[in-house]
């Protein structure tokens, strides 16, 4: 089965390959048990850098001191506060 997967705003083909070393990634999720599951999957893939948040308010503090700032977030959509939607909404601003 093909996947089309856009990346820097180009279309990548299945037999693109990433260096998973070379990202930083930024997970925000209210429960532990995920962030912990996430960073599994993720250091099991070869990524970079990890930084973990609790929630959406935690995420854009550290976004705002942040150089560079992450390649990937991977940001849960339902959390309490300011869920991820909301957080996507003022990044994007």
């Amino acid at each position: 089965m093909k996947h089309d997967v856009w990346m820097g705003g180009q279309l990548m083909s299945d037999e693109t390959t990433f260096d998973m070393k070379s990202l930083s990634f930024l997970v925000v999720d209210d429960e532990a048990f995920a962030r912990g599951f996430a960073v599994k999957i993720l250091e099991r893939m070869g990524a970079g850098e990890i930084t973990l948040a609790s929630d959406g308010d935690e995420a854009l503090a550290y976004l705002e001191i942040a150089e560079p700032r992450p390649d990937v977030l991977l940001v849960d959509i339902r959390m309490p506060g300011m869920n991820g939607i909301e957080m996507m909404r003022v990044l994007k601003e």
